[in-house]
């Protein structure tokens, strides 16, 4: 269009330079020897602001003339090159507007001066129907939907009322009466020696449609996430209450022994406070670890220690926690799980713990009434094997009181062998 615009403008210089030159020519040479060429060179100009740009004339005059006659043919050969090449290029102009997938047309003092095939595919109207189109026709393309006055906007643009430039994304109705959504960019040109508007329409309705479900899907995923997030907070609530609940007691360390958390049991367990959750700790200072003999703990044989550096579970391991003022320990029983990340390395060590202090007294006792049982088992054992001898001595001691007392009967009374078995018998009645 910039090019039509060209070509019209320098016809208009040229016929304006035509009529100048003419007037001076005819005032400058009013003789008879002088009026052929004049005529000669007039008519030339004439075929030149025709269109006739080819060498009309050939004077073969070495003065003025021939001079006025080799610049009007120069610029009669300019005029050809550049009208070819202003064809050559309004050509390309057209056949690329023709075969764009973007819909073209121009619109000058209200009227359609130009449609390509694509507008006839977006708009659903035949070209024929939109080449015929006043700029109020336009108006019919609105959707019921859409607050916009499209020939108002044209009008501004091509008054200079308004930028140079309106971009706008609408809803269209089609002559089958279905809304699509278009693109649409109006820009300010000059076409055929006038102020025009060219105005391109894109069809975005997939985009549209694809826009609407992604609003869809982020609408959803945003109520998921909200609910989750809901679920979670309460879910965390719930574990946090649980977790200051329970009797067992938890503590988290970070992999440099830090406290990152800790519940109510834990701190009583081992005597921290809330306060000490950043700090690298895992009983009071004043307070003492100890193994099942009795035996004082070093730090790097804590429980998170031992799983820091093996990196592996730690089950059912008792430690003694020693007290200033108290004889006796509490046990307590550690149950410990390192977490790691997607890598494999160790984020996280979680301490499990429970006061077995009643368990383990009770199992003291248990096994002094073994011991104690087993005592009484031994004397039992013992009772029961004198019973057995005494029974067999006196099954032997009453052959022995039978046989002495028939002896008796057979030796004579007085004698010193009556006497002997005299007192068999009473030893054995003792």
């Amino acid at each position: 269009s910039g090019i039509i615009s060209n070509s019209a403008m320098m016809t208009a210089i040229l016929s304006f330079s035509v009529a100048i030159l003419t007037s001076i020519l005819t005032l400058l040479f009013t003789g008879k020897n002088i009026r052929d060429p004049l005529v000669i060179i007039l008519n030339t100009i004439e075929s030149i602001r025709q269109g006739n740009l080819s060498k009309v004339r050939m004077l073969n005059r070495d003065d003025e003339w021939g001079a006025i006659e080799n610049a009007l043919n120069t610029m009669a050969s300019d005029l050809s090159n550049t009208y070819s090449a202003l064809q050559e290029s309004e050509e390309k102009f057209r056949l690329i507007a023709d075969q764009s997938s973007m819909g073209i047309t121009i619109i000058q003092n209200n009227l359609t001066k130009y449609v390509n095939s694509a507008s006839s595919d977006i708009l659903k109207y035949s070209a024929g129907q939109i080449s015929e189109w006043h700029i109020e026709d336009y108006e019919m393309l609105i959707h019921p939907t859409e607050e916009l006055n499209f020939a108002d906007e044209v009008r501004k643009i091509q008054n200079g009322s308004s930028p140079a430039t309106w971009h706008h994304e609408w809803r269209i109705k089609t002559l089958q009466g279905k809304s699509k959504w278009i693109e649409c960019l109006a820009k300010s040109i000059r076409f055929e020696g006038g102020n025009a508007v060219l105005v391109t329409f894109i069809d975005i309705d997939a985009r549209k449609q694809a826009e609407q479900e992604i609003r869809k899907l982020n609408q959803e995923l945003e109520l998921r996430v909200e609910q989750r997030t809901f679920e979670l907070s309460k879910s965390e609530r719930k574990l946090q209450s649980l977790l200051h609940t329970i009797q067992a007691g938890i503590v988290v360390y970070s992999t440099d022994m830090a406290i990152i958390d800790i519940n109510t049991a834990a701190q009583n367990i081992f005597g921290l406070k809330k306060n000490q959750l950043s700090e690298n700790i895992m009983i009071n200072p004043a307070w003492a670890l100890t193994n099942q003999n009795g035996q004082l703990l070093e730090p790097d044989n804590y429980p998170p220690s031992i799983v820091k550096h093996t990196k592996k579970p730690l089950k059912d391991h008792v430690i003694g926690i020693k007290k200033p003022g108290q004889n006796e320990p509490v046990w307590v029983l550690i149950n410990s799980d390192p977490q790691f990340d997607e890598s494999g390395n160790l984020t996280e060590i979680i301490i499990s713990s429970m006061d077995i202090s009643d368990l383990k007294n009770a199992q003291n006792q248990l096994k002094e009434k073994e011991r104690q049982l087993l005592q009484v088992q031994k004397m039992e054992a013992i009772g029961t094997l004198a019973g057995g001898i005494a029974h067999d001595f006196n099954n032997i001691l009453a052959s022995i009181m039978g046989f002495t007392e028939l002896a008796l009967d057979d030796v004579k009374d007085g004698s010193i062998i009556h006497e002997n078995l005299q007192e068999v018998v009473v030893a054995s009645n003792r």
